[in-house]
């Protein structure tokens, strides 16, 4: 998700890391499988971003491969004159109007 678009990744991963603690809280499995799972769990999505970096980096140099791997999150990070300040994103992300969208939701 990372490697596609931030707002899909920033979307599902609080769910994902929320099924992830509820499922071991009711599964309570001893404390060394607990490790095991949370160092797949944390640890396996390096794998693809380290693999993208290397396959970027045969094509161009390592700064331009770094840029490329972090697609559009610099657009979402950076705060003036960019999205968040966009009429358009604003409206879209619910935050041009934060307490009609907690409302809407509600229903």
């Amino acid at each position: 998700m990372f490697l596609t678009k931030a707002e899909v990744f920033l979307a599902t991963s609080l769910a994902v890391v929320l099924g992830f603690g509820l499922t071991v809280w009711a599964e309570r499995p001893p404390l060394h499988r607990v490790t095991k799972l949370l160092a797949a769990f944390f640890g396996s999505p390096w794998i693809p971003l380290i693999l993208a970096f290397l396959l970027l980096w045969l094509a161009m140099p390592a700064d331009q491969a770094l840029k490329g791997l972090f697609g559009s999150w610099p657009y979402v990070l950076m705060r003036h004159g960019t999205v968040f300040s966009m009429s358009f994103y604003r409206w879209s992300m619910g935050t041009s109007a934060p307490v009609a969208s907690l409302s809407e939701m509600s229903l």
